[in-house]
């Protein structure tokens, strides 16, 4: 019986890892890599900052969240999260703070403002993959309240199996800065170490 006992233990143990094996390999690539992963464009005062956020990186947050992860566990994470295409999208001005105030003359405009970034501002995100242009299936605006000197959207997407990423386009209505476009292509290139 308590052998049983013990093979059962280490059949268990053996099923759960740790999970820094299970994402060592991603989180090496990763503090190398970081860099490639964000494109900014500059126009006049005006930064737009592009970063492409790895499925990967969604899974090593819930692995962190979590005491045990096995096998079961990290393929229905690599399923919940290979379906969409995840960004986080920034706006600053040069030089300032609370870019709604900057721009709003009254407390109607700013309200006016504030609704545009919370319900309008997803119609001006686009992206082009192989199989298509898509429009975000959400678009969430991360309101700061002036205490970063950005604005902040997390943008999600609808993916399609064995789909390449071509552009991500950005219309910029908000402060006139016209239509933005990153290459999205290197990123097809990237080796990212699968979490498995």
């Amino acid at each position: 019986m308590k052998l049983l006992l013990y093979i059962s233990t280490c059949l268990m143990l053996l099923s759960f890892s740790e999970p820094e094996s299970h994402y060592g390999k991603f989180k090496e690539w990763y503090a190398k890599n970081a860099h490639l992963l964000t494109q900014v464009k500059n126009v006049d005062s005006q930064k737009y900052e592009l970063r492409f956020l790895p499925k990967e990186v969604k899974i090593v947050r819930d692995i962190a969240s979590k005491k045990d992860v096995d096998k079961k566990n990290l393929k229905a994470l690599n399923e919940k999260y290979d379906a969409f295409y995840e960004f986080n999208f920034k706006i600053s001005i040069e030089g300032v703070q609370d870019i709604l105030v900057s721009i709003a003359e009254n407390e109607s405009e700013y309200n006016g403002l504030l609704f545009f970034l919370l319900e309008d501002i997803i119609r001006d995100f686009t992206l082009v993959s192989s199989e298509g242009v898509k429009q975000p299936l959400q678009c969430i605006y991360e309101n700061n309240y002036g205490a970063a000197p950005y604005l902040s959207f997390h943008l999600v997407f609808e993916k399609q199996q064995g789909e390449s990423l071509e552009r991500f386009i950005y219309n910029d209505v908000l402060l006139s800065g016209g239509e933005l476009e990153f290459d999205l292509n290197p990123i097809n290139e990237l080796k990212i170490p699968k979490i498995k």
